[in-house]
């Protein structure tokens, strides 16, 4: 009897688990997109805005003191995180919580259109 018991217990458990997994948690997620095209000989900097105006991304170029391709990203009330794609692959900063600035900086590949972003 005590061995039925358990078998049942046991067969209840996997089935309540494959069940639950089945069952889809909306997540609600967003990003901000700025792109750009163009030269890279010269530093610049720009800025972009979205979700009504609580999130920011900085990004630019820089030649200071390596050819680099950057993306800061900060939201005033969500965790985030920065990233940028160039023509090779996608770079990702730290996650960070409301109010805190997410860094990526990478050089720069020679990519004429670089993608940058504040994902929340």
């Amino acid at each position: 009897m005590f061995k039925f018991k358990k078998s049942f217990l046991s067969l209840c458990l996997a089935t309540s688990l494959v069940a639950t997994s089945f069952v889809c948690v909306p997540v609600k997620a967003g990003s901000v997109t700025a792109t750009y095209k163009g030269a890279f000989s010269k530093a610049w900097q720009r800025y972009k805005t979205g979700d009504s105006g609580r999130a920011l991304v900085t990004y630019g170029y820089n030649t200071a003191f390596i050819n680099e391709d950057y993306a800061w990203a900060k939201h005033s009330t969500k965790t985030h995180y920065s990233s940028l794609r160039n023509g090779k692959d996608i770079f990702t900063g730290s996650r960070k919580g409301a109010g805190k600035t997410s860094k990526i900086e990478v050089r720069h590949c020679g990519a004429s259109t670089m993608y940058y972003y504040c994902h929340y």
